[in-house]
């Protein structure tokens, strides 16, 4: 009896294995690419300044760098203070390292992807309503927004 029996037949029809093998190609890779920003967020604690340095699609990341300016003097008390979303959500996990943060990559049919800066002292993650929409005190400490197009690399910022 052939391997499967009763549910498959023992010779299969001709042709059929070359069809199904040939009916489904992946999807490409998805490129790295990395935009330079270069962009002054804002005055983030007394006297330091938050640059955007860069932003980084990786397949399944995005990174982005940052810097203090001027740099930061050992014992300062300034740090990146950052809420991350796009317009389809993703997870707002993240690891930080130095003067880059790695958050999951927004699906490929997202558009737009927004960093909200905060100086150090704000719990930014405590003022969302039951909707999970930011609350006013949200927006009043919001120092700035950068909104990145995902597809052209554009970024500007609202504050």
């Amino acid at each position: 009896m052939p391997a499967g029996w009763p549910y498959v037949t023992a010779d299969p029809p001709p042709g059929i294995n070359e069809v199904a093998a040939g009916a489904w190609t992946p999807s490409p890779p998805t490129p790295e690419v990395t935009y330079p920003l270069d962009l002054d967020v804002g005055e983030v604690a007394d006297g330091y300044h938050l640059i955007a340095r860069t932003i980084t699609l990786y397949p399944e990341d995005l990174l982005f760098e940052f810097a203090f300016v001027p740099e930061r003097a050992e014992g300062a008390q300034v740090w990146l203070n950052m809420s991350y979303t796009a317009d389809i959500p993703t997870s707002q996990d993240y690891i930080g390292a130095g003067d880059d943060v790695q958050y999951a990559r927004p699906p490929l049919k997202a558009r737009y992807a927004w960093f909200d800066f905060f100086r150090p002292d704000y719990e930014w993650m405590d003022d969302f309503d039951r909707r999970e929409q930011p609350g006013s005190d949200y927006q009043r400490n919001r120092i700035a927004r950068l909104t990145f197009d995902l597809k052209t690399g554009e970024a500007r910022i609202e504050t």
